[in-house]
C-alpha cells in the first residue's frame, strides 16, 4: 500500500524551510548507541544526515 501524510512529513520539531512535499528530520535527541539488527537507522546529528548500519559503520549522507 501507499503511506501518505499530506504535504510535509515532520519527525520531531524540525523546520521545513517553507518546503512542500518534503521530509523534515530534527536532530536526534538521543543518538543510537547500538547496532540495529537486520537493517539500519537514518538520523540527523548537528544538522548532518547520517546512517548507522547493522555492522556499526556510521556514514554521513549529507553534511550540515
Amino acid at each position: 500500500g501507499t503511506f501518505q501524510v499530506g504535504s510535509v512529513l515532520r519527525v520531531g520539531n524540525a523546520a521545513t524551510g517553507n518546503g512542500v512535499g518534503v521530509v523534515a528530520l530534527a536532530n536526534a535527541s538521543t543518538l543510537p548507541n547500538a547496532n540495529p539488527t537486520g537493517g539500519g537507522i537514518i538520523y540527523v546529528e548537528a544538522g548532518a544526515l547520517k546512517y548507522r548500519g547493522s555492522g556499526g559503520t556510521i556514514t554521513t549522507l549529507g553534511a550540515a
